[in-house]
């Protein structure tokens, strides 16, 4: 199989605009990556739809941290998502866990329903969750485009053999996403094991 696209993470605008002339099919569109990724600007959303060959999918996140929101964190992120949907982007990304690490299935639903058609992809909050494979099934029967995971926490090539799993598990009804530790000088290697649709990194270009 061949990779049908390379997402390159990215900090703020220039980081994005790099990466898109670096040859990135899509860029994941962040500010704080040292705190795991947060809510870009506006105005870097707005300056990347309009002017990147590279499809633009936006992260979705307040704070750093864990992915157990209070309800004024989640508030915000509606409102973020509502003000930056206007300006078509090619995704959104996001991730909601409750205290014990199971997927927070109501907001999922909800955050899912406020994005269409804008396609979601559940972020690495995922590795966290103890039945991947339940987990699975309920992101794809609730209309969850990708999941982007290293398997568990750490890097993906230290989990190669689960991700086959979980690539294998989701088939055609969910794109499963390899990232963290990929890059351009391995990505073959890796892709020669997994047979991934796509893959993720900050520095996949």
């Amino acid at each position: 199989m061949e990779i049908q696209a390379k997402e390159c993470c990215v900090e703020g605008y220039p980081q994005a605009l790099l990466a898109s002339a670096l040859g990135a099919d899509r860029v994941e569109l962040c500010e704080n990556l040292a705190e795991g990724g947060t809510t870009p600007s506006y105005g870097a959303v707005k300056l990347s739809v309009e002017l990147l060959s590279a499809k633009v999918s936006v992260m979705l996140r307040p704070r750093g941290g864990n992915f157990v929101y209070t309800q004024d964190e989640y508030r915000c992120m509606r409102e973020d998502l509502t003000a930056l949907k206007a300006l078509q982007p090619d995704g959104f990304v996001f991730g909601f866990l409750r205290e014990d690490d199971q997927l927070e299935r109501e907001r999922i639903r909800e955050f899912v329903a406020l994005a269409d058609p804008i396609p979601v992809t559940f972020h690495m909050a995922f590795n966290r969750v103890p039945d991947q494979r339940e987990a699975i099934d309920f992101l794809a029967e609730v209309g969850v485009k990708r999941i982007l995971t290293s398997g568990l926490d750490g890097k993906a090539p230290d989990h190669l053999a689960l991700l086959r799993e979980l690539i294998y598990y989701a088939g055609d009804r969910i794109i499963v996403m390899p990232g963290a530790g990929i890059r351009a000088d391995n990505l073959l290697e890796i892709h020669k094991s997994l047979q991934a649709k796509e893959y993720h990194g900050t520095k996949i270009v």
